[in-house]
């Protein structure tokens, strides 16, 4: 069990990497600011009834601490 938390951490340490990207991208195509296209994809989250991801790198990386 240890093992799948430490694995599903890392995981959402990744995925919330990989979210702090895209807007970067996104936001030198459509000309908004990367905090809205942020914004209105986490609305997009939620639309698809999904929890919005608000988990920071920070915050999972305390449960990896913990869970050594």
């Amino acid at each position: 069990m240890k093992s799948q938390v430490n694995n599903l951490s890392n995981q959402i340490i990744s995925y919330w990497n990989l979210e702090k990207l895209f807007p970067e991208e996104l936001s030198k195509i459509n000309s908004k600011a990367q905090k809205t296209v942020l914004q209105e994809y986490r609305e997009k989250i939620e639309a698809m009834d999904l929890d919005r991801p608000t988990m920071t790198e920070k915050e999972v990386r305390k449960i990896l601490t913990k869970n050594s």
